[in-house]
């Protein structure tokens, strides 16, 4: 794997400092290819097969595994971003992965239950005017070092790793508190 991609992959599991992750590719036609519960080591040895598999046009996708301890913003522009921040929603990890189109992944100050993480999410994309996350569970964000690929005959983007912080986000205490009560 390219040591520029090794190092980008591994900031971005590093900064949502989780012990497993799933890794899933969009095919073409939209279906999705998910390889589960991979430990960080095991992604970064399949690291060559991502890589390959991306020249195929294949969309590469990543998200905690067991991820109730972030939320993934999608679908913010850079001045909803920088409202974020503002506002005391500071990513633990930003990508760009469309020309003014970012992810924000944010780290909570505990893990929630997938229901409690689940309204955090709502909550939180309403706050921030991000897409509405999916009803099914948790979402896969794009990994930077790869390209995205949209709907035939769209442009494909080089996906971006904006920043890597790590950062539990200031408001964590005071919006998981409402929700989690236990």
């Amino acid at each position: 794997m390219n040591q520029d991609i090794s190092v980008i992959l591994e900031r971005q599991l590093i900064a949502l400092q989780n012990a497993r992750y799933d890794i899933a590719l969009r095919r073409d036609g939209g279906r999705v290819e998910e390889r589960p519960d991979l430990f960080v080591s095991q992604v970064k040895e399949i690291g060559d097969w991502l890589v390959e598999q991306n020249r195929r046009h294949r969309t590469v996708f990543f998200r905690p595994h067991g991820g109730q301890g972030h939320s993934l913003l999608a679908g913010l522009r850079h001045s909803q971003v920088m409202q974020m921040r503002g506002d005391g929603f500071e990513p633990a990890l930003l990508i760009e992965f469309a020309p003014d189109r970012y992810e924000a992944w944010l780290r909570h100050d505990r893990k929630l239950s997938p229901e409690i993480c689940a309204a955090v999410t709502r909550y939180l994309a309403e706050l921030t005017g991000a897409e509405p996350p999916p009803e099914h569970g948790a979402a896969y964000g794009h990994v930077a070092g790869f390209w995205a690929y949209g709907a035939e005959g769209a442009e494909a983007f080089s996906v971006q790793l904006v920043e890597a912080t790590g950062v539990v986000y200031s408001m964590a205490e005071t919006i998981c508190g409402r929700f989690d009560r236990d």
